[in-house]
């Protein structure tokens, strides 16, 4: 009987992994993106941050929905000094990016880009935390015609009063 059950718990937590893996290749965190314009944006924009000595702490391509909200969640601490790029399509009409912090009450940062008005289609700005936690950007995007899209997100780091690049 002992055996029977040692037999189905390892069973079942094969099956378990191996739908929890398969789970992780349907839905991975980032994408690849279609837009040659956005990649070449976001390329450009990385570069910039990396010959000023920032490293690329997170970010990649990431499907956004037409005027939906994405949150992106990043560990942030005072000893660092964070470079926020977000790149949307070329075409798109609207696009809001918001960086705050429970403690703060509503978001810190915030920058609103018009195509129309402002002519652009991405957004960067540097940012020093005023205490360690979990920072909480948030990217809506309206594109016309379009229900879903790629759009480029990195979150670039430096440390501050070092020259180490490690945790």
């Amino acid at each position: 009987m002992r055996f029977l059950f040692i037999i189905l718990l390892s069973l079942f937590s094969y099956e378990a992994s191996r739908a929890q893996d398969s789970v992780r290749q349907e839905t991975p965190p980032n994408m690849r993106c279609d837009n040659p314009t956005t990649i070449e944006k976001a390329k450009e924009l990385v570069t910039k941050y990396k010959s000023e000595g920032y490293e690329i702490y997170r970010g990649g391509f990431f499907f956004l929905n037409h005027n939906e909200m994405l949150p992106f969640f990043i560990d942030m601490t005072p000893s660092c000094s964070y470079g926020i790029i977000v790149v949307g399509q070329p075409d798109l009409d609207f696009l809001e990016v918001g960086l705050g912090h429970d403690a703060f009450g509503k978001d810190e940062v915030r920058d609103r880009i018009r195509k129309r008005r402002d002519k652009e289609f991405s957004t960067m700005f540097t940012y020093v935390p005023p205490f360690s936690g979990r920072f909480l950007l948030s990217i809506t995007e309206k594109v016309r015609g379009k229900k879903n899209f790629c759009t480029a997100i990195y979150v670039m780091r430096k440390f501050r009063g070092t020259t180490s690049t490690t945790d």
